[in-house]
């Protein structure tokens, strides 16, 4: 209850509803009166590994960028996702996050919490200096992919996950 909780209170107050036009602000509000049936469907959902469809839609607008407004590829989509789904991803990323940092290398600049992109310009012109003071060649390569995510093979993502000892119903 208590994990749950911690992840309740800090979800963002303010925002808008997923369709089921239910605030945060209620279930922080009426946590001592529906906390222990979230818990059971939140129980419910970790061990059969399958979520209601209802529960786990979103309504994704699409808000437009700079450019030509006929580029599907110049809107951002914004997903309004329903609390109680918000309240299990909550739970679960403050479990992983606990782990972070055996996992991510100190040379991961982006996505991780207190470490920036300009970070990697630092240890960039940090390596040509030494590069220069030592008379070593240095070659320095960016990549940079475009959607990266939506490249990613499960099956070695999978495969990770199991080298690191996740549980196979996290996995799934």
């Amino acid at each position: 209850m208590q994990e749950l909780w911690e992840a309740i209170k800090n979800l963002p107050k303010g925002k808008a509803p997923g369709e089921d036009g239910i605030l945060t602000e209620v279930f922080q509000t009426l946590w001592s009166i529906i906390g222990e049936d979230i818990k059971a469907w939140i129980l419910e959902v970790l061990e059969s590994r399958s979520i209601d469809t209802s529960l786990n839609s979103s309504k994704i607008v699409r808000i437009p960028k700079k450019g030509d407004k006929f580029l599907l590829t110049n809107y951002c989509p914004i997903s309004f996702l329903g609390t109680p789904y918000k309240i299990l991803v909550k739970t679960l990323t403050n479990r992983l996050k606990q782990h972070l940092d055996s996992w991510i290398v100190p040379s991961q600049t982006t996505f991780v919490q207190g470490r920036s992109i300009f970070d990697s310009v630092l240890m960039a012109n940090e390596d040509i200096s030494w590069a220069e003071e030592s008379n070593q060649n240095l070659v320095i390569l960016l990549l940079d992919f475009e959607k990266a995510f939506d490249r990613v093979s499960w099956n070695f993502l999978q495969a990770s996950m199991l080298q690191l000892g996740f549980d196979t119903k996290w996995i799934s």
